[in-house]
Parts: structure tokens; sequence; C-alpha cells
């Protein structure tokens, strides 16, 4: 049959010519030209956009203050409620105080006595209470400074005070043998005198030859003794001085190694003071929680009065008001460069699904200039409302972590499919 050649002219070839198709074939065919036609018409209308996948925390222009808890402990009272406008210095939290209030009272006026008596350069004749227990954490830092004003108070009775007064009586002792040597200095000296005008005297006897020669020896030695005399008392009034200025010299220096240990000492108990009285203001916070700006009140976990929390928890976040909300994202660097600003943006909390409560919408604010490892932070603006794609109000809550799609190329669905094709055309 392949072999045979076809015959147009035949009467059964004429037959098929002239057949007339029936009406399902021919709508059938209309039927499908026309869902190619709007096939195509829908791939030029429908958008299918190329995004750029990151990741971002929510959070407003003016970062929100983030509120800790100093120290473990349970919650007294709870002042603010979710979402309340708080003022500077409000207070939002207490918590069941450690410490005693009376000894708090009494360290505060032990503290005041003990910085008085400094100032005034009086004894520090300060009692101390002897039980400590309900000084609570300041517990330590009050036996350290009762420590310091006893080595201070004491300073005077240790070895200062002995070595100070054996060195003043030796110095009383020299001071009086300096006396007595002068004195035989002076006498010492009135004889060399004396010796030398009788010397004087028989020298000039002997010239005369009105006396012997082994007379005039004899006063001539007694002159020699004389002047010996002068000069024992000399050296022994020089070497007194010089000990008497050594023993000056240690008084002085003894009194200067006293004033420093005293000063160190008094700088000492400054320190613990001071020590204590920041211990006294980190008590106030450690009991309340305050306000440190104004602003919104947010809390980032559920607490009620009685709760027990460690320390250093972030309880509550302050939020201004009229601050703007946005996203900080990170995002890759290999599709950094197409990132532009006024893009549009889709936004996923993590605590509120896709699914359910739909999307977030906003626009690329600010792109960072500088990278981070492999990424690079923008900025996404946001409606203050968080109303998402499917009429949901989404509350605010700061640091709220989430998905993000960075709409870089909103191509049309029959760009893409062409895009696409080419693309594996010529990966082949």
């Amino acid at each position: 049959m392949s072999n045979q050649k076809v015959n147009f002219r035949s009467q059964e070839v004429q037959d098929i010519l002239n057949h007339i198709p029936g009406t399902f074939l021919r709508w059938g065919s209309t039927t499908i030209l026309f869902i190619l036609f709007g096939v195509l018409f829908l791939s030029w209308v429908i958008k299918y956009p190329k995004t750029l996948e990151g990741e971002g925390i929510l959070t407003t222009t003016t970062l929100p203050t983030i509120m800790h808890n100093h120290h473990s402990g349970y919650i007294k009272d709870i002042y603010a409620n979710e979402g309340e406008y708080v003022k500077l210095g409000d207070r939002l939290i207490t918590f069941h105080e450690k410490t005693d209030n009376k000894a708090v009272q009494y360290i505060s006026e032990l503290l005041n006595q003990i910085e008085n008596s400094l100032l005034e350069n009086s004894p520090l004749d300060i009692q101390f209470n002897t039980d400590d227990k309900a000084f609570g954490s300041l517990r330590t830092e009050y036996n350290e400074l009762k420590v310091s004003v006893i080595q201070y108070r004491l300073i005077d009775y240790k070895h200062h005070y002995n070595q100070k007064r054996q060195l003043k009586a030796k110095e009383n002792e020299l001071s009086n043998l300096d006396k007595n040597l002068t004195r035989q200095y002076l006498l010492s000296k009135q004889n060399f005198e004396s010796a030398e005008v009788q010397f004087n005297m028989h020298q000039k006897l002997l010239n005369n030859k009105a006396i012997a020669l082994s007379q005039f020896e004899i006063e001539k030695q007694k002159l020699i003794q004389a002047e010996l005399s002068i000069e024992n008392a000399e050296q022994a009034k020089l070497q007194n001085k010089l000990a008497l200025n050594e023993v000056t010299s240690q008084i002085i220096e003894l009194k200067h190694s006293f004033q420093e240990e005293k000063t160190t000492l008094k700088n000492s108990i400054k320190a613990k003071i001071d020590d204590i009285k920041l211990k006294l203001e980190d008590l106030k916070h450690e009991a309340s929680i305050i306000s440190p700006i104004d602003g919104k009140v947010t809390f980032l976990r559920p607490i009620s009065e009685g709760t027990y929390l460690d320390d250093n928890i972030a309880i509550i976040a302050i939020t201004d008001e009229n601050s703007d909300k946005q996203m900080t994202v990170k995002i890759p660097s290999t599709g950094y460069g197409k990132v532009k600003l006024g893009q549009q943006v889709y936004i996923t909390l993590n605590n509120f699904p896709q699914n359910e409560f739909g999307l977030l919408y906003g626009r690329v604010k600010r792109i960072g200039q500088i990278p981070n490892e492999d990424s690079y932070n923008i900025v996404v603006e946001i409606p203050d409302e968080l109303i998402t794609s499917f009429e949901r109000n989404i509350p605010f809550k700061p640091n709220m972590h989430g998905s993000v799609s960075v709409i870089i190329e909103n191509q049309r669905l029959i760009q893409r499919i062409f895009y696409d094709l080419t693309k594996v055309i010529n990966n082949l």
C-alpha cells in the first residue's frame, strides 16, 4: 500500500474531501484554539515575580528599650498593662526584696556617719551591728567596710605607735646628750684658752731664762691636753648631732609612712562606701523595674504576680509611639546588586503562619553598603497598621522574626517560561 500512488481524483478521495466534519469536531477545534489564545493572554497578563529571599527582624526606627530583671526573684506587683503608654520614671514591676528595709536604712545612716567623720578628720568611733544576716546581698560589702574602719581606727595603736614612742624617747635622749656635750665643749674651750695663756706666759719666762725648761714642758703638755679635749668634745658633739638627725629623719619617715597608710585606708573606706551606695541603688532597681523612657509597653513573656524569674530575663520592651515600624533584613550577597529602593517586599512572620494570617507588605527603604560576611543588610519600611493580605490585624511586638521575599524583577509568566526554556536549551 505504501508503494502505491494515491490518486487524488479517485472517487474515494473525493468523498473524503467533500465530507463535512461533525459538529463536535468543528467546535472542539474552535474551543482548543480559544483555550490556546486564552492561555497566551493569561501568560501575558499574569506576572510571575522573581524574588530574593532573606530573614528579618521587625522593629522600629527608634530601637525599643528592652527591660531586664537584674536579679532572680518573685514578682510582687505589675503596674503596667499590654499596650499602655508610660512615662519616664514610671514603676512597671516590683519584686519581693531580699534585703530588710531596716537594714538598708541602718547602712545608709552608717555611711553618712562615716563620711562625716572622714570629712571632719574626727575619730571613727563607729558602733557596728554584729548581726549581719539581715543585710542579705549587702553582707559581704558591709563586713569589708567594717574591717577597713577597724583598721583605720587601730592604725595609731599598731607598730607606728610603739616605734614612734621609741624614736621620740631616743630623740629626747640625744637632745639631752647634745646639751651636755655642748657644755663639755664650752668647758674644754675655756680650759684650752686658760692653758694657752699659761703656755704663752711660761714661754716668755723661758725666753728670759726665768724658769727651767722642765717647767715650760709641763705647761706645754697641759696646752696639748686642753687642745685634744676640745677636739674630742667637738667629735662627740658631731657624732651625737648625726645620730640625732638620723632619729629625726626616721620620725619624719615614720610620720610620712603613717600618713600614707592612713590615706590608703581612708581611700579604701571611701571606695567601699561608693560600692555600697551603688549596691543600694541596684537594690532599688532589683526591687522594681522603672521605665527609662516615654513609650508603649509590650510584654515579651507571659508574667503575673507571683511569677518567679531568673536573673537577666528580658521582660518588657518600651517602644516610641511616634517611631515608624521597619524590618531589618539580611539578604545573600549573590542577589544584592538587583535590590533597588522602593521594591515591594512580602513578609511572613514566624509566629503568624502565612496560610492562616497571610502576608505583610513593605518596600525597600534603605540598602546597606558594607557586607557582613556573605550577606548585606537592607531596611524595609512597613505601614503602622500591620494588616495582612487576609485582612488580619497583627499586634506589634518588638523583635519579631520572619522570612522576607524582595521582588527584584516582576516578569510576565510568558517571559518567565521563555526565559527558563532558553536557559534549558543553552545548557544542552
